[in-house]
């Protein structure tokens, strides 16, 4: 005994190193303690709540539920006051004077491994200590429901404390917990700021659900005032309550939206609730238009919060849904999920990949709604085409699963595949339903073919026999439709089938005799199962010129794989394509991307490549005439520069880039020069 009336107390050795490592290692923030006494006061109020079910004269003659939060600059402090149940004696000091009733020293040895931290969640209740961040003392004044005792608890040091009943304390404190912070020196400049806690509770405490009020300056700059600063959590409420426009509403003042002057509504929204294995709501947004750093890794995870019990968590949410549908915007608030001691991170679990899955599956959902308005999806699909193609390679490529969750992803692949639209070559942007719906009675595949620009790929030389026959062909103009293309094999009764299929065997050929399976075409690499076309020269004729073109450009130091006829073009004498089915666009990827550090790994099956060359074509013929039945020398000066000609015309019309544009300059000049 300090006074009469005064009790103090010694903290153990055990709850002194709690408290170091807490404030010292456990805690990254310092917000967070104000988000922490919010999420207490809360707490204490929803007990009162409960507590007035079974007994309402435990309300006395105090029916306002709200948290109070205030700051003296004079005396540097900061108050949070509830109008909870109160704490009794006890509870201070088995509650607010010990860590844990019991366990403390395992606690401590726990948090001593940081190995095992993260399997402390929900074990101790240690929010309150958080306090010690920013204070370097802390007073407690309560008064417990249904009694006359008002408590202090003060504590000015992380060794002892001291309980003392107040007499005649402020009659209008009818019930609750007030808590006094008295601020270090240090970081009185920050947290006694007006601007700076309101921040904090309006990104951590906004949808606390009973009313917080800050005491800050009137607008006209004449005084202070009690201003409610939280919001009511929309998606707590039934849908069939809340209007389209608080829908938007919250849209528009949601996390960053207003900061940034955000103003046109989401384009569409989603509000549902998941039960079973694990519970949550769930209110998420698909914006009009993409944010200019959409794809910037600094933003990952930040764009979906995570809430328990409306309290949001701090850390970014990595876990809880993939990268790609960072462009939807939203909040999950469940209370099934693990959180480290500090409440700063989400652990994995399978209830958290049950989150994540169900987050997936409903924005899925919500896209393909809005497929029913063709204007609405364009403009979607004007802003958010990439994030739909990371998703299906994402959603394909799970790494690190179980099985289970591997075939979700397939699922989720395979759905979004339908969600694609490209333009064609008769001037449509569609999908891959619609173009099957439109095929011509025997058409047997669905073709595309991939490069930079829908321009060069509409005088593409690869078209030439299916703009004979009348055929669609798909554009694949952005650089990651290329690996798009690997999980495209088979369109059958409108599923398409894939790599990605357990099923799948690529060695096996399609059954082109049911006309019900279409198989995926690239244009620009394999057969496009067509009818042969009669040819000016016959079979052995073209076999003759390719042996002849063969030598000529190995003697020229020109090497190809192989030289031989193709049907497939007829505007251009020769084109150039990879001997190991690799399109050109592809090739650039593989040089220019992470994988340019590999480069010499890929080089051998870059350098040597296949010369298709056209047995219909003028020069074609010219060159068989000259070579085949005149005999002309393969050493021939003018032979020689046709064939250099042909040689760079080849790998421009095959998509590749030429190596030196200089030398391709000369050739033409000399070339025409000759004409002369």
């Amino acid at each position: 005994m300090e006074a009469q009336g005064v009790e103090t107390f010694t903290y153990t050795a055990d709850n002194e190193s709690v408290m170091r490592i807490m404030i010292e290692s456990l805690y990254t923030n310092k917000d967070i303690f104000l988000r922490e006494l919010i999420s207490n006061a809360s707490d204490a109020i929803n007990k009162i709540k409960l507590l007035a079910t079974k007994n309402p004269t435990i309300l006395q003659n105090c029916r306002t539920f709200d948290i109070k939060i205030s700051f003296n600059k004079e005396l540097n402090q900061i108050t949070i006051q509830d109008s909870g149940c109160g704490i009794t004696k006890e509870d201070l000091i088995t509650k607010i004077g010990s860590i844990a009733t019991s366990g403390t020293k395992q606690f401590v040895e726990a948090l001593q491994q940081a190995q095992n931290q993260n399997n402390l969640i929900g074990q101790f209740g240690v929010g309150f200590y958080s306090a010690y961040l920013v204070a370097d003392a802390i007073t407690i004044i309560t008064r417990p429901a249904l009694t006359n005792n008002v408590y202090e608890w003060k504590t000015s040091n992380r060794s002892t404390y001291t309980i003392k009943e107040l007499e005649n304390y402020d009659p209008e404190f009818i019930r609750g917990t007030k808590i006094i912070l008295d601020i270090k020196p240090d970081c009185v400049e920050e947290y006694l700021d007006e601007d700076k806690l309101l921040q904090i509770i309006q990104t951590h405490s906004s949808y606390i659900e009973d009313p917080i009020y800050f005491f800050k300056g009137k607008t006209d700059g004449e005084g202070k005032e009690w201003v409610k600063v939280n919001f009511i959590p929309i998606w707590n409420k039934p849908k069939d309550s809340i209007t389209h426009e608080q829908y938007v509403d919250f849209y528009l003042n949601f996390g960053n939206n207003k900061e940034q002057h955000i103003t046109e509504h989401p384009i569409v929204y989603k509000h549902f609730n998941v039960e079973g294995s694990v519970d949550f709501k769930a209110l998420l947004y698909i914006p009009a238009k993409a944010p200019f750093n959409l794809f910037e890794e600094s933003n990952r995870g930040q764009s979906i919060k995570l809430y328990t019990k409306n309290v949001l968590i701090t850390a970014d949410h990595k876990n809880l849904y993939p990268k790609w549908m960072e462009f939807v915007k939203g909040v999950i608030d469940t209370s099934d999920i693990t959180l480290n001691v500090s409440r700063q991170t989400v652990q994995d679990s399978p209830k958290l990949r049950k989150i994540y899955n169900q987050l997936v599956k409903k924005t899925i959902d919500m896209v393909f709604e809005l497929t029913d308005d063709e204007a609405k999806y364009a403009k979607f699909y004007e802003h958010f085409a990439q994030s739909l193609k990371n998703g299906i390679h994402e959603e394909f490529s799970r790494e690190g699963s179980d099985h289970t969750d591997r075939m979700v992803g397939n699922s989720n692949g395979k759905r979004m595949l339908k969600l694609l639209r490209f333009h064609t070559s008769k001037n449509r942007f569609i999908g891959f339903d619609d173009y099957v719906k439109s095929m011509q009675p025997n058409q047997k595949a669905i073709y595309y073919i991939a490069g930079d620009k829908k321009q060069v790929l509409e005088t593409s030389p690869f078209l030439d026999r299916l703009k004979q026959v009348g055929y669609e062909v798909m554009y694949f103009t952005e650089p990651i439709d290329e690996y798009i293309k690997a999980f495209l094999t088979q369109y059958s009764n409108g599923e398409i089938t894939g790599i990605h299929d357990s099923g799948y065997d690529r060695f096996t050929k399609p059954d082109l005799t049911d006309m019900s399976t279409k198989v995926f075409v690239d244009v620009s690499r394999d057969d496009l199962l067509l009818e042969p076309t009669e040819q000016d020269l016959e079979t052995e004729q073209s076999d003759e010129l390719c042996t002849k073109l063969m030598e000529l450009y190995k003697n020229i130091g020109i090497n190809f794989f192989e030289v031989k006829p193709n049907d497939k073009f007829t505007t251009v004498p020769a084109i150039v394509v990879s001997r190991v089915h690799l399109s050109a666009q592809l090739e650039k990827l593989l040089c220019n991307n992470a994988m340019s550090k590999r480069k010499e790994q890929y080089q051998p099956m870059f350098d040597r490549k296949n010369l298709l060359i056209s047995p219909s074509n003028e020069i074609t013929k010219y060159l068989y005439q000259k070579l085949c039945v005149e005999k002309v020398s393969i050493d021939n000066p003018e032979i020689v520069q046709t064939c250099r000609f042909i040689h760079t015309t080849a790998l421009i019309s095959g998509g590749y880039e030429i190596s030196d544009a200089n030398n391709f300059v000369r050739q033409a000049i000399s070339y025409m020069k000759n004409s002369i």
